[in-house]
This record gives C-alpha cells, sequence and structure tokens, in this order.
C-alpha cells in the first residue's frame, strides 16, 4: 500500500517541444471486461497507485488474458512513446489513461513507457549493488542468487531480501523459487555444475 519512498531515481517524461499531447477515448469492452477493468482501477486507487485525474494527456488501457485465467490491466503507452519506480513529482499527468469509468493518472511507474525498463534496471542495480558479481545477478525484476553451499544460500538470500524490504521493493511470492540447485534464468539451464 502506498507509494515507495523518494530514491532520487525517478523516471522522467520529457515531451518532444510543440509535440500534440495525445487525449485517447477508452477502448470499447464488454460489460465484464468493463467491470474486471474497473475492478483493477479501483485496486490500484486502494493501493494509492493512481489517483483520479484532470489531465489533457490521456491513452487507453486495456485488458490482456495471463496465462492462469486471470486479466492484466495493459496500458497503451504507443501515444505518449512516439512524442515506469516512482513517477517524478510534476510528471504524473503525462501518464494518464482513460476507462469508461473516468480518467486516472500513475504516481508510479507504468512499464508500458519508454525508457521505463532502463529506470527501473538502473534503481534494481543501485539497490543490489553490492551482491552483483559476488552472489547475485539483476535482470530487470529477476534476482537470481548463487552460492557454495546451502548455509551461505540462506545468509545470501537474507542479505538481499533485507536490502529489497529497506528499499519498499517487493518480490512476487508466486514467481519466486528458493534453494535450488538448478534453475532456469534468462533462457540458460544454471546448476552446479555449470551454465
Amino acid at each position: 500500500m502506498g507509494l515507495p519512498p523518494v530514491r532520487g531515481i525517478e523516471h522522467q517524461i520529457d515531451f518532444v517541444p510543440g509535440a500534440a499531447i495525445p487525449n485517447r477515448p477508452a477502448y470499447r469492452s464488454n460489460p465484464d471486461e468493463t467491470k474486471e477493468l474497473q475492478r483493477q482501477v479501483d485496486e490500484l486507487l486502494v493501493k494509492g497507485h493512481v489517483r483520479e485525474s484532470m489531465s489533457p494527456c490521456a491513452v487507453q488501457v486495456l485488458l490482456v488474458p495471463k496465462k492462469d485465467g486471470s486479466w492484466r490491466m495493459c496500458v497503451d503507452c504507443c501515444a505518449v512513446k512516439n512524442i515506469t519506480i516512482r513517477m517524478k513529482e510534476g510528471d504524473e499527468w503525462k501518464t494518464a489513461f482513460k476507462t469508461k469509468h473516468g480518467l486516472y493518472e500513475w504516481l508510479v511507474i507504468p512499464f508500458g513507457l519508454t525508457n521505463a525498463p532502463s529506470t527501473f534496471m538502473r534503481l534494481m542495480n543501485h539497490v543490489l549493488r553490492a551482491f552483483i558479481g559476488k552472489f547475485g545477478v539483476v535482470y530487470f525484476d529477476d534476482i537470481l542468487v548463487y552460492s557454495k553451499s546451502l548455509n551461505d544460500h540462506i545468509h545470501h538470500l537474507q542479505r538481499v531480501l533485507q536490502a529489497l524490504r529497506h528499499e519498499q521493493l517487493y518480490a512476487n511470492l508466486k514467481k519466486r523459487a528458493f534453494c535450488m540447485d538448478r534453475v532456469v534464468f534468462l533462457g540458460f539451464v544454471d546448476s552446479s555444475r555449470g551454465i
């Protein structure tokens, strides 16, 4: 719940001077999609990740199916890309998206934005810099912790998780695996025998 702290690594959106600011209508959706979209927006409002907006800039939002049968809300940022971490204060209005029920703007970085991945990668490299190359590898939100023994591994995991907690970064427990002797990471099979 709430916003992450201001860390000095915030995403800034610079528009091309003189570019027309996009203001797109909401995509059409059936009643079930509309209800699910509003449920997700309401959840984001409660968490404090979006707020109602009066922005002159608005892009569309749609739902795409996930492997588990649920829906992922995706913001179509193509119009903003042509001209996400916590947004730099003052740039929130540039991330506004429109649904049938209203206009909202992000307070955290949405991943559809140009350069959002590099901003997030910069943050992760900064937060985990003490571990990278010693017992950790980071690629966006994928973190690999490797160790020579189980005791070392548990100690390394504790250090990484403490660093993430300290920075108010949280892992998706559905996507984690601990104490494995073989993992697939970025398409490579890594084991105690090597890659």
